[in-house]
């Protein structure tokens, strides 16, 4: 449960909830970039091997461009002639080639690998095998005389190499012949080929689709597919860690400020007990002073009181020694009288000053200024000190 200001906790809760927001924000609103980005590199790769598939087809089809030019430049061609032109000029080219005369019969073959076998003249192009599939193009020819026939070369599928690109996941070449409106597609990455009923159910988000050419009744198609799996990977390494750095300061500057919040509690709980202490120390200070103010003034009430009743008899012995003082007595008898009447009036000072302090206990105390004689002062101490000191049988002496 949130303590202190609960408000302050919210505005934090708000201010991470914003920058997470802004955080998404930029990686929704860089998502399609990134995704077109990596769209664009890979119609580039799909591109450049499109562009190889076209080279190296070109390059087996124009095997039999050389060879008719063979037999369109002589006016006859024999078997020999025919293989030594082959060996010199298609050496490194791993072609299978077949010649036949007018008639359907095999001339004469070049590493023929049962290209002579599969051969259809009705046909100008074929796809051929299923473990190890050729593509056999053929083509009319005839010699400035009278030669005519066919000329087949055929090549494995498996000749055609294709860099490695991580942006591709799967890449096939399919074959459309248009004279049956049949569909074969050969698999460059397990080089199986198989025959598919159409070529157009296809993914086209994740899938590029290049005509190569139509060579001989035969439409070729190239088509990549892309690799989702490496496409993801690149978008989380380049836009997550993007969006983190968004997002961190808005979630560290919240811790901050959070702990901050929580010192400030801490803070503010300790700053209120103590408070709450010294009002409770305060409040019994206080109640103390008032009792003792109250036992004060009690006591001098007390005091004034007792006071007030003491005098009163002590005003009745002052009287009546005074008044013995006035008849007629001997020395010693008044001397004795002298005594008393002084023991008295100190007696009455006594009380009077008992009657001070109750009035400076309750602030009303008064001070007069008064002249004294010190030396009756000391006379009158002699007096009411001589009897006792004599019956205890010592002497004094006032200097």
């Amino acid at each position: 449960m949130l303590k202190g200001n609960s408000k302050d906790y919210i505005v934090i809760s708000l201010f991470i909830l914003a920058g997470l927001c802004l955080s998404l924000y930029y990686f929704d609103s860089r998502l399609e970039m990134i995704e077109e980005l990596q769209r664009e590199n890979f119609k580039n790769s799909v591109n450049e091997n499109f562009e190889s598939v076209l080279d190296q087809l070109e390059e087996k089809r124009g095997s039999l461009e050389t060879v008719s030019n063979l037999f369109a430049a002589s006016e006859e061609v024999s078997v020999a002639e025919f293989k030594t032109y082959v060996g010199r000029v298609l050496k490194d080219r791993k072609l299978s080639l077949c010649w036949r005369n007018n008639n359907d019969e095999v001339v004469a073959s070049v590493n023929n690998s049962g290209v002579c076998d599969v051969v259809n003249i009705l046909e100008e192009s074929q796809v051929e095998g299923k473990k190890d599939p050729k593509l056999i193009f053929s083509k009319f020819i005839s010699s400035s005389g009278s030669q005519k026939g066919f000329i087949s070369v055929g090549f494995g599928l498996s000749e055609i190499h294709l860099p490695k690109n991580k942006l591709v996941a799967e890449e096939r070449l399919i074959f459309n012949r248009k004279s049956s409106n049949s569909f074969f597609e050969y698999n460059l990455n397990d080089r199986n080929l198989r025959v598919i009923t159409s070529a157009l159910n296809l993914d086209k988000t994740r899938t590029q689709t290049k005509k190569v050419a139509s060579f001989n009744g035969v439409d070729f198609f190239y088509v990549a597919q892309m690799n989702q799996e490496i496409q993801n990977t690149a978008l989380y390494e380049k836009v997550l860690l993007l969006s983190l750095f968004i997002f961190l300061p808005f979630f560290g500057f919240s811790i901050y400020t959070y702990f901050l919040l929580r010192q400030k509690d801490r803070v503010s709980r300790i700053v209120t007990k103590r408070t709450k202490a010294l009002e409770r120390e305060i409040a019994e200070r206080r109640k103390a002073q008032l009792d003792a103010q109250k036992h004060s003034q009690i006591k001098g009430e007390f005091l004034a009181n007792m006071s007030h009743e003491i005098r009163t008899p002590l005003n009745g012995i002052i009287g009546y020694n005074q008044l013995l003082l006035q008849s007629e007595v001997d020395i010693l008898q008044r001397s004795y009288l002298d005594s008393m009447n002084q023991c008295s009036l100190q007696l009455m000072q006594i009380i009077n000053d008992i009657l001070d302090y109750s009035k400076l206990s309750s602030d009303k105390m008064t001070i007069n200024s008064e002249c004294v004689s010190i030396h009756e002062i000391i006379e009158g101490i002699t007096d009411a000190m001589g009897q006792r000191i004599k019956e205890k049988r010592q002497e004094y002496r006032c200097i």
